[in-house]
């Protein structure tokens, strides 16, 4: 007998739920085509990547994967980084992060985003980041946190 589906939405609204977060909205869109033109305080972009910073879980991703793979993720998270940066308030804040390691995925998406955006700059990293810090973004690497890898970072609309 199989399990019901539960789709990403329904799991996000039942996390919604149960954390009490009645200021977060949970919507299935397009990121490419969002359907409002809302300014939002916040904005996460958990960009989809090659995921060659979860090869300790899944050492399969290195057989399915080709180099031309890694630059065409990295194509679409900058299509990805560009649209939802309109989303984002005078003074809002854009979190983007990927589970790759790989540079082009990660310093070569916002390298060149913040060049073409100057009003977007990188914003301090809270507290608990620290031991994660990797210059001005969060970075986790497997060979010294026994983990998946990890990026982030932390942008400030100026407002």
């Amino acid at each position: 007998m199989s399990s019901p589906t539960v789709s990403l939405d329904e799991t996000l609204a039942r996390l919604r739920a149960r954390w009490g977060a009645s200021n977060v909205s949970v919507l299935a869109a397009d990121a490419l085509r969002p359907p409002f033109a809302a300014a939002f305080d916040s904005v996460l972009l958990d960009a989809p990547c090659s995921g060659l910073g979860t090869l300790a879980r899944n050492p399969d991703v290195r057989w399915r994967l080709a180099p031309a793979d890694v630059d065409r993720h990295a194509a679409s998270q900058r299509a990805l980084l560009e649209s939802v940066a309109t989303l984002v308030r005078p003074g809002g804040r854009l979190v983007y992060a990927a589970c790759s390691i790989e540079p082009e995925e990660n310093e070569g998406v916002l390298a060149p985003f913040l060049e073409r955006h100057p009003e977007f700059v990188s914003e301090a990293l809270p507290s608990w980041a620290e031991p994660f810090r990797a210059g001005a973004f969060v970075r986790i690497d497997p060979v010294r946190h026994p983990v998946d890898a990890f990026f982030a970072a932390r942008l400030r609309r100026k407002g």
